[in-house]
């Protein structure tokens, strides 16, 4: 089971609370994915980074500084983190949405690098003035890159993309704009947010309130909507038509994706298909060890006001919420 990161007050305070308690799992991060030899290269890059921040996402870096007080990590170093696009840090994961007569639920395998170790990732819970949220995360990382949902009955799956373009110059880290969405109100609010979001490189998303579910792909303020309708399948490349053959396609993101689309025709139950491990190490369930290897697996049922963590491959229910 995830550990959970309980939070209350301001963004700095909510910052703050995560820094201190994952002090040493933050520390191990940025030692691995942004050691000093980094920071030196990109840090007139981060500049940037921080400037256009600071004017577009003030209460986010105020919340980043507060996780450098809470963990005594360096600020910089954690900008850095949360700047993937200077790293060229990729990630995996496959969500799976329904939305057909009387089925309407949102599944997701959260799935991290080889490296990445379960015990720094939270479910990260904060109570801020105007929203709270649940939100996996990466420690030392803003919430947003994976799935969350909140006080709005708004929930997420969120799926990294092969990018168009990794030049971040003018744009802000798409960790920042991901932050942000986690806290809007309904889908309409969460397309602005995209459309002037100054998003550096870009996210599928899968959005859900009430009765619709949406698949979105943004590329810096572009941004494409559908709606759901029967059942839809996206892993980590650009699929709809505005974004079609100008990204990237790696072969893990292609197998997982036929094969979940193969199951999908068979008539395979949805959550079924995450466990799946055919073409491993390429499979849609993946193991420690592996290219990429699946954290977590989450659920969420509108109708049932539900979300499930589930144990991936057992699908054993860790921890049960209401939405």
């Amino acid at each position: 089971m995830l550990k959970v990161v309980e939070a209350q007050g301001s963004y700095r305070e909510c910052g703050r609370a995560f820094g201190l308690a994952c002090k040493e799992n933050i520390s191990y991060r940025l030692d691995r994915d942004a050691p000093l030899t980094a920071l030196a290269t990109h840090r007139e890059e981060l500049n940037g980074v921080d400037e256009r921040c600071r004017k577009w996402y003030p209460e986010y870096v105020q919340e980043l500084e507060g996780i450098a007080e809470g963990s005594g990590a360096d600020y910089w170093r954690l900008l850095l983190l949360n700047t993937p696009e200077l790293l060229e840090r990729e990630s995996g994961c496959t969500s799976i949405a329904v939305s057909k007569g009387d089925s309407l639920y949102l599944v997701h395998n959260e799935d991290g690098v080889s490296e990445e170790r379960t015990e720094d990732c939270t479910l990260l819970h904060y109570i801020l003035p105007n929203v709270s949220f649940y939100a996996f995360t990466y420690d030392g990382e803003l919430a947003g890159g994976s799935y969350s949902w909140n006080s709005h009955h708004l929930y997420f799956s969120v799926n990294y993309l092969e990018p168009i373009s990794l030049d971040i110059d003018g744009w802000v880290s798409r960790n920042f704009v991901a932050r942000k969405m986690v806290e809007t109100s309904s889908v309409e609010d969460a397309i602005k947010v995209l459309e002037s979001g100054q998003d550096g490189c870009g996210y599928h998303y899968y959005i859900g309130q009430d009765d619709k579910l949406f698949s979105i792909e943004n590329f810096h303020n572009e941004v494409s909507v559908r709606e759901v309708s029967g059942t839809d399948v996206h892993s980590n490349h650009y699929l709809h038509p505005a974004f079609l053959n100008r990204g990237n396609r790696g072969e893990h993101t292609e197998v997982r994706l036929e094969r979940a689309q193969e199951l999908v025709s068979q008539g395979k139950d949805p959550l079924q298909i995450l466990t799946d491990r055919a073409n491993a190490p390429l499979s849609i369930c993946t193991e420690k060890n592996e290219a990429l290897h699946t954290i977590s697996t989450f659920g969420v049922y509108p109708r049932d006001h539900k979300v499930v963590l589930y144990e991936p491959e057992s699908l054993k229910e860790e921890a049960v919420f209401e939405l």
